[in-house]
């Protein structure tokens, strides 16, 4: 079946319909639009702090990151302060 229009009239004929018939009046086919396929996104893994915001880390994943990155969290008095130390450490990259 293919997708035709005079300008003002659209239809879906048998290929030989417009070929035989269509076609001598004046008939064109509608271009299909084209499947553009794009590349898969990835997800990010929810266990790897480093791949969702600062902000949302949990103390645990703040832990992990300051002593796998050697940034001393010892005397913060909380966990916003500890990520304002990994912030600075970031920034200064």
């Amino acid at each position: 079946m293919l997708k035709i229009t005079n300008g003002v009239e659209f239809f879906e004929v048998p290929s030989g319909a417009y070929k035989s018939v269509f076609k001598k009046q004046g008939f064109v086919k509608v271009a299909e639009p084209k499947q553009v396929t794009q590349p898969p996104v990835e997800v990010p893994v929810e266990d790897d702090p480093y791949m969702k915001p600062l902000g949302q880390w949990s103390k645990e994943e703040v832990k992990a990151y300051a002593s796998e990155h050697g940034i001393d969290i010892s005397n913060t008095k909380n966990v916003a302060e500890a990520k304002q130390r990994i912030k600075a450490y970031l920034d200064n990259k």
